[in-house]
């Protein structure tokens, strides 16, 4: 799995990193320092095909993968053979 080379922890990460994404409404998406997981069983899931949108994000579910962006069109792309910022 291609996941942007591999990213290194920073040093001031003392939980998981690299697997978590996080963006706000303006700006770049990057990854973050997480220790849990965060679900929230009540958002929809996307088949392919649908289109997520709240609060100027947007989350596209297509066969390739999973792409989420803000209204500066940065974000992510993930799927089963890459996690990375775009």
């Amino acid at each position: 799995m291609n996941m942007d080379a591999s990213p290194r922890r920073p040093a001031d990460c003392e939980l998981d990193y690299g697997h978590v994404f996080e963006m706000s409404a303006k700006g770049s998406a990057g990854r973050v320092c997480a220790g849990d997981t965060i679900m929230d069983a009540s958002l929809p899931v996307l088949t392919y095909g649908e289109v997520w949108q709240r609060a100027g994000f947007t989350c596209r579910s297509e066969q390739t993968g999973l792409t989420c962006f803000n209204a500066m069109q940065h974000g992510f792309l993930l799927s089963r053979f890459e996690q990375k910022v775009v």
